[in-house]
């Protein structure tokens, strides 16, 4: 009778464990498949976010409209030093004297564009558009105006 209730508690025992290891590798296989909606997992810096032509059509658009009066980031006075500009590119973390000088844009101009992606954000940058990831300052795109 001993001999019994082992072998049930050792064969229970065992069933347990391969039943929570195929519970396991579902778990990651569902993460795996689903992982692009998980945006605490995935690596926004993989994915490409660019502005699209009519985006540019638009921000011109709005630009030649304002040009009279422009937001500060977008004015003449605020354009980038030559070694500013040298160091604003795309898929590249803004360096703290750029990130100072970061401003918000016009809701009427954010209106223009499509909602910016998940952790992202529009914003005005020494006369630029610039796309990039609020919490680290990556630079997805920037659109500069033609003046």
């Amino acid at each position: 009778m001993k001999r019994l209730f082992v072998s049930v508690a050792l064969g229970t025992l065992a069933l347990f464990a391969v039943s929570a290891a195929g519970l396991a590798q579902d778990r990651d296989d569902h993460n795996q498949d689903h992982g692009a909606s998980d945006h605490s997992q995935r690596d926004p810096r993989s994915e490409n976010h660019q502005f699209t032509d009519h985006d540019h059509d638009s921000m011109s658009s709005w630009y030649q409209a304002h040009r009279n009066n422009l937001p500060r980031g977008l004015a003449a006075r605020d354009r980038l030093s030559a070694s500013l500009e040298a160091k604003l590119v795309v898929h590249v973390d803004l360096i703290p004297d750029l990130r100072r000088r970061i401003h918000p844009l016009p809701a009427d101009f954010i209106a223009l564009l499509p909602p910016a992606p998940y952790g992202c954000e529009y914003v005005a940058l020494g006369g630029h558009v610039v796309l990039i990831d609020i919490g680290t300052y990556y630079v997805y795109d920037i659109f500069t105006f033609n003046v």
